[in-house]
């Protein structure tokens, strides 16, 4: 009746303006026109709900859906439950269940009875504290011989697995002194071009090293950002310095404890690596580092004007 009537009055409105009567059939192809479109949005909308939404919840990687929980054991037990309600998740790479094992792995042998990675850190912290107290400069009286593998024999674009060099620092005023980071055994130096490598780390249980940075004011100077995420989770110790060109190392104001007493992060984010580092072209103390958190996909800018100190 509301149709009909605000119809009517529009023809009456229109007739007295003197216009012709308008088409109803006009009106009723709008009318069917605007019903398929309410039909295609209420399909639309049913087809996200249905099919699309479930796939984005079924796809959730396990850590940023449960890693709010900071702790060990109260994490392990909600992502059991979450590949159990759904094994199909198993084998949903967004889901990463691969990466839950690893994370066990790693995590299991490490953690406290509080269930956080506190004591295994410190320990950590203390145990290089007390080598850097006893450095005398000298180095680790022992030899290395390489075992191989030598060669990659795998057919091209396959990975060689001869061990992975993730920084690199070319002293340009001599070619033949090269500073390499590797993903889990420190920093190493050449001073011949790469005949022979020496370990500037080997005492000090530095794991991966994603930077490496040197200025030409500072000639002795050397800043390493450590840390690398791979399966076995190389957590760096932050930026060391060494004032005498790697012989000896001291941590600066970027360490283990920076971020322990934050309460924006959890203690299972003890495990950061410094991802990036750039120094001021003028000014050799002024730097940014970019710290990395794992898992959570969430990073710092922290900058220093003093060297490291703070």
């Amino acid at each position: 009746m509301k149709t009909k009537l605000c119809y009517g009055i529009a023809w009456q409105q229109k007739t007295r303006l003197g216009l012709e009567q308008p088409d109803k059939g006009q009106f009723k192809r709008k009318s069917i026109v605007k019903q398929h479109a309410r039909l295609n949005y209420t399909g639309l909308l049913f087809f996200i709900i249905f099919f699309i939404a479930p796939t984005f919840s079924m796809g959730q990687h396990w850590m940023a859906k449960f890693g709010h929980l900071g702790n060990f054991y109260d994490i392990k037990a909600a992502t059991e439950q979450y590949f159990s309600d759904d094994t199909s998740r198993i084998s949903s790479k967004e889901c990463g269940f691969k990466d839950f094992n690893r994370w066990l792995y790693f995590m299991e042998p490490r953690v406290d009875e509080n269930g956080s990675m506190f004591s295994y850190t410190k320990a950590l912290e203390n145990e290089r504290i007390r080598l850097a107290e006893a450095d005398n400069g000298l180095g680790v009286p022992v030899a290395w011989e390489a075992i191989g593998p030598m060669r990659n024999n795998q057919p091209v674009n396959k990975k060689a697995l001869l061990g992975l060099v993730t920084s690199i620092w070319v002293d340009t005023s001599n070619f033949q002194t090269i500073y390499a980071g590797s993903n889990s055994s420190g920093l190493f130096v050449t001073y011949n071009g790469g005949d022979n490598w020496k370990s500037l780390t080997d005492k000090y249980m530095i794991p991966g090293i994603d930077v490496i940075i040197k200025h030409p004011a500072q000639p002795n100077t050397i800043y390493i950002g450590t840390g690398f995420f791979t399966w076995g989770k190389d957590y760096g110790v932050g930026v060391l310095k060494s004032k005498n060109n790697g012989l000896t190392w001291e941590t600066t104001g970027l360490n283990t404890e920076t971020f322990r007493n934050d309460p924006n992060y959890s203690l299972r984010n003890i495990g950061y690596r410094i991802g990036g580092m750039v120094q001021h072209a003028n000014n050799p103390d002024v730097m940014l580092a970019l710290v990395v958190f794992e898992f959570d996909k969430e990073s710092k800018i922290m900058r220093t004007d003093n060297g490291g100190l703070t």
